[in-house]
């Protein structure tokens, strides 16, 4: 997907994120496809691990004291979002 540009900014698409995230959040009840939500949100959150982790190179690209802490930040974040993505997919089967 290198030199693929995006078709809406990058605001309007992680606002959609946000606001479907909340969405799934506040429901009290398990979806009744829970196996086929579980999946999805596995692949999201792979997708966000990778966007977190390009996000933290691209800052590396341009030294600067305060970049190299934030880029630290979203390499954590990214680690740790790939780590719970993990966890979801080892138990996916359980949600079937």
């Amino acid at each position: 997907m290198a030199g693929r540009e995006l078709i809406l900014p990058a605001t309007v698409l992680t606002a959609h994120l946000e606001s479907c995230a909340a969405e799934l959040a506040a429901d009290p009840e398990p979806p009744d496809d829970l196996a086929q939500v579980v999946g999805q949100l596995v692949a999201g959150q792979r997708h966000i691990a990778a966007t977190l982790s390009r996000l933290a190179d691209r800052l590396d690209a341009v030294p600067a004291a305060d970049r190299d802490a934030l880029a630290e930040v979203l390499r954590a974040a990214a680690r740790a979002t790939g780590h719970a993505a993990d966890a979801l997919a080892e138990g996916e089967h359980l949600f079937e």
